[in-house]
């Protein structure tokens, strides 16, 4: 991506100097010169890539992404009223939901922005309103509940385990509001937030609501930020048991919280729930899976065997 688009020595000089001047540079998005020096356009939303790489060149704070919404949404605001504004977005969050086909931004423009850490902001042509920011997971807010070493179901161990949490609302005297939301797959806490609302069921004005990260989606302990030698491909084999037992020693442990209200949550984190109520079914009052199942079906094995193989 980056080889598409660049800037001659010439006109590098040329548009710093103006800058310097005071002057406002309008570059024109959407095309660039491939290695081949021939004119070439940059597919759908290509002005978001170009956006991105004067960023990357002027060494920008920030990219601000002008559209046609007023920012990044759960689903999309023309079809759905009820869509919620996500306020901030890790850059995977955000690459995952333009390939499967959110239109707010390019692909390849946010691909840009996570490799080289340019913090985007999203926001509308037509509205003062703050948008959806775009930014590292560092730099996104939650918590860290330090496991040490867990044992797991398999026999391995899972070293320095680590969970990521983020909890909204306060706690009532008889801890009689709690509510707890696991993550789907690929999902956060982030993306939980289209859950709930000042106006949802699931209201953070009356419910203390724990959103807890699954292992392996990237905040809690995952291939991806584990130690040698747990990183990668030797990231050892976890279960619903082990995730929802680290979980109940967050709940109970960290948060002393001794009984929750409801587990509810969607595909995995549907799973949890069900597995919440049967490994602890004296501290769970109420479970809502939707779109889960108690037990993996032959259909979701092949599902996530094709996406196994194509990976591999």
């Amino acid at each position: 991506m980056e080889k598409m688009i660049f800037f001659t020595d010439k006109y590098n000089k040329e548009i710093l100097k103006y800058l310097k001047d005071g002057g406002i540079p309008v570059i024109t998005g959407f095309q660039g010169i491939n290695t081949n020096k021939r004119v070439t356009t940059l597919g759908r939303g290509g002005s978001d890539a170009t956006a991105i790489l004067c960023a990357k060149f002027f060494k920008a704070e920030k990219c601000v992404i002008y559209t046609d919404v007023d920012g990044v949404y759960t689903t999309d605001p023309k079809t759905l009223k009820s869509a919620k504004k996500i306020k901030v977005i890790s850059y995977e969050e955000m690459l995952e939901m333009a390939s499967l086909g959110a239109k707010v931004m390019q692909p390849n423009a946010v691909q840009t922005s996570m490799v080289n850490d340019i913090s985007v902001h999203v926001r509308s042509t037509f509205s003062e309103k703050s948008g959806t920011k775009v930014i590292s997971e560092n730099e996104i807010d939650y918590k860290i509940f330090d496991l040490g070493d867990v044992s797991l179901l398999s026999g391995e161990k899972l070293l320095n385990a680590k969970l990521a949490y983020k909890t909204y609302g306060e706690i009532n005297k008889d801890t009689s509001n709690v509510i707890l939301l696991p993550t789907f797959y690929t999902g956060t806490h982030i993306r939980n937030e289209g859950f709930f609302g000042s106006e949802r069921a699931i209201n953070p004005n009356k419910h203390f609501i724990i959103s807890i990260n699954l292992f392996g989606n990237g905040f809690s302990s995952s291939p991806s930020n584990s130690l040698s030698p747990q990183n990668g491909s030797g990231f050892p084999k976890i279960s619903l048991w082990d995730n929802i037992y680290c979980q109940h020693k967050l709940v109970t442990e960290k948060l002393k919280i001794k009984k929750i209200a409801l587990v509810t949550g969607w595909s995995m984190a549907g799973c949890q729930s069900y597995q919440w109520a049967a490994q602890y079914p004296g501290m769970v009052k109420a479970i809502l899976p939707f779109c889960a199942s108690s037990k993996t079906s032959v259909h979701n094995h092949v599902f996530l065997e094709g996406v196994k193989a194509a990976l591999t």
